[in-house]
């Protein structure tokens, strides 16, 4: 299976589609897009993310969802929909205590075009996605105290390296 992220939009409605495994990179370059899109918003939409062919997605990236959904309370995103989540997903999402903070749908997806996301390789070296990346896990930290325990030493690396580059 591929590894690939899929983008699309049509106002008032979002389509993120994540095949394969889902990693850091991935994080960014949804980030990267959806932060310009979500700014620009002036009306409320929905961001659907389909992860029904999602075989994988490590911490970051399920930070990053927790993190889209908080979203909504501080911006025009009224919802963050999870579409179809396959079983690994569904126990990855377990594991880290995700599960009950996701709005999960079994709908199909809604008919948007979608486009595949580039990786950027040099995004591991820009501040905002070491900064996404402490985010993501300050975030699950924060919803158990296993998952404080398992990235604690994370958090406190990123943090250091983030002070850093100020």
């Amino acid at each position: 299976m591929e590894n690939a992220l899929y983008f699309g939009i049509k106002l008032p409605t979002m389509l993120m589609i994540a095949r394969g495994e889902m990693r850091l990179a991935d994080a960014f370059a949804a980030n990267e897009l959806l932060t310009r899109y979500i700014e620009a918003l002036d009306d409320s939409a929905s961001l659907f993310i389909d992860l029904e062919c999602c075989n994988y997605m490590d911490s970051t990236f399920i930070g990053f969802i927790i993190s889209l959904s908080r979203l909504c309370e501080k911006t025009h995103l009224k919802e963050v929909v999870i579409l179809r989540p396959s079983e690994k997903v569904i126990k990855a999402l377990k594991t880290l205590y995700v599960l009950p903070h996701l709005n999960i749908s079994q709908l199909p997806d809604p008919p948007i075009p979608v486009f595949a996301l580039e990786k950027n390789s040099n995004a591991f070296k820009e501040k905002k996605n070491i900064s996404l990346m402490f985010e993501a896990h300050k975030l699950l930290s924060e919803l158990s105290e296993e998952n404080r325990r398992e990235f604690a030493l994370l958090v406190e690396e990123l943090e250091r390296v983030l002070s850093k580059k100020e």
